[in-house]
């Protein structure tokens, strides 16, 4: 299934909770298991934000590094197999100082195994 991918950067970011729910914890669970694949994925949130240009619901992840196109295009097939292809999940790679605001308002649903 072809998933569109378009990169932008966002400076700004207001985390404004977790997205949670049945279909969510689905999306969750498929997640961690596709994550689990990719070695440059430390942690990952599911959580409602808004941005300049944008908001709703993202995926949020802590990276080592963000390895190549392989990883957003996992996900997005594991995101249109659950809420179809024509929804769309922004996925987001956070910094450090980003990460600690987003843990205020959120918790991980996927934590790198030693």
């Amino acid at each position: 299934m072809p998933v569109f991918q378009q990169q932008l950067t966002v400076h700004e970011i207001r985390f404004l909770g977790e997205q949670n729910g049945v279909p969510e914890q689905m999306l969750k669970e498929a997640l961690s298991l596709a994550l689990g694949f990719h070695d440059q994925v430390k942690r990952a949130y599911l959580a409602r934000v808004e941005y300049r240009g944008g908001g709703g619901v993202a995926l949020f992840l802590s990276c080592e590094d963000r390895g190549s196109q392989a990883l957003p295009q996992q996900v997005g097939e594991v995101f249109g197999s659950i809420f179809g292809s024509h929804e769309r999940l922004d996925i987001l790679f956070v910094s450090a100082a980003q990460e600690m605001e987003l843990q205020r308002v959120c918790c991980t649903f996927y934590i790198r195994s030693a």
